[in-house]
């Protein structure tokens, strides 16, 4: 009989330890339902404190729910023993022999004899220490949402995130955001648009931009304009815009640009041909009079003797201190204008070293000055 005994021992261990198996899993759940509740909870309402609760919470539950499960669903009676065992080959005999305890009859006898004989030979390993698939899939599914959890509730207490309350006060509220434009150094100022559209000289309101501009989110910022002071161009914003006239639409965060303004070069520069002499006639000196020019007229050849009677004499033979059409007080400057412009025409179109972006602007300047000069907008030009 101790026999026996030794043999059922080994096949109750595997049991027990499929029936600890199955509590444990099933503890599994009922804990991690628990953490995932807690941890919800502290996250929810911001409590910090909470993260230590809902791992306290969990072990506890686990503990307690292995046990319940244990004792009153997993634990094997030895007619659970009997039947796992009958069911790897004994062919009921175990369950037979249970029923016939205490029957002393020949009968009895012999089949308690051949149990025994059976269960010598049966494999002990045959016994699976498993769980369902169903359980299984149950545990996995829970333990995944109670981890996730958790994990809201760290990086809340890490500062990671906001709680779901601070989030939804966050989300409810208006959100005001500083958007600001400056000038990099000096060279020129920052106004508003106008509310007819960027307006120039007298009639541009010039109401300075100054200090951060508070726009609402999702609101568009003022219109702005870049301007130059004399002397000064544009030269760009420091996020990479070239437009002087900005419109920043749809503010969702803070904003801060500068302004760049350069320093511009002068005319005399410009057409300087580099012997620092600032010589801007044709370099062919030897070059023959025009005899169909002007009296008074450059033309590219040598200055005229004759000096204007009169420094307010015009082209058509008075000038006009109005137009400020004096260039020292005494020399007309439609006298200078042809050959200053011949040479500047000569350089522009040969390749010179004026920037490709300036030579618009230097054609422009001279047309213009020959207009306001000749009186008939022909340049006192040839």
């Amino acid at each position: 009989m101790k026999q026996t005994n030794d043999v059922m021992k080994k096949f109750r261990r595997r049991i027990l330890r499929g029936a600890i198996l199955k509590s444990a899993l099933a503890a599994l759940i009922i804990a991690s339902g628990v953490l995932l509740v807690t941890a919800l909870a502290s996250w929810i309402f911001g409590f910090k404190e909470g993260i230590w609760l809902a791992i306290g919470l969990f072990a506890l539950s686990f503990a307690g729910a292995a046990l319940l499960f244990f004792f009153f669903k997993y634990r094997p009676t030895a007619k659970d023993v009997a039947s796992k065992i009958d069911a790897i080959g004994l062919e009921e005999r175990l369950i037979t022999m249970m029923e016939l305890e205490g029957d002393d009859s020949y009968i009895a006898r012999l089949q308690r004899a051949d149990a025994k004989a059976a269960l010598a030979k049966a494999d002990h390993t045959l016994i699976k220490v498993a769980a369902s698939v169903a359980l299984c899939a149950v545990v996995g599914v829970s333990a995944l949402f109670g981890v996730g959890a958790l994990t809201v509730d760290s990086l809340y207490v890490a500062g990671v995130i906001p709680s779901a309350v601070e989030a939804a006060e966050y989300a409810a509220a208006e959100h005001d955001f500083n958007v600001s434009y400056t000038v990099a150094q000096k060279g020129g100022k920052i106004y508003y648009r106008g509310e007819d559209g960027i307006m120039v000289d007298e009639e541009y309101n010039k109401l300075e931009v100054t200090g951060k501009i508070v726009v609402h989110e999702g609101e568009d910022a003022p219109s702005v304009i870049a301007v130059p002071d004399p002397g000064y161009a544009f030269a760009g914003w420091s996020d990479g815009l070239y437009d002087p006239i900005r419109e920043d639409k749809g503010i969702t965060s803070s904003l801060s640009v500068r302004a760049t303004f350069v320093e511009t070069v002068s005319l005399n520069d410009l057409l300087d041909d580099g012997d620092g002499n600032g010589d801007h006639q044709d370099s062919d000196s030897n070059s023959e009079p025009d005899p169909d020019a002007p009296p008074n007229q450059d033309n590219g050849n040598a200055p005229s003797d004759e000096t204007p009677s009169s420094p307010n004499q015009d082209a058509s033979g008075s000038h006009s201190d109005s137009n400020k059409q004096v260039n020292d007080g005494n020399t007309y400057y439609g006298d200078e204008y042809g050959g200053a412009y011949d040479s500047a025409m000569d350089r522009l179109g040969s390749g010179s070293d004026i920037p490709g972006d300036l030579q618009g602007g230097v054609s422009d300047y001279m047309d213009s000055i020959g207009k306001g000069g000749s009186g008939d907008g022909s340049g006192g030009g040839n």
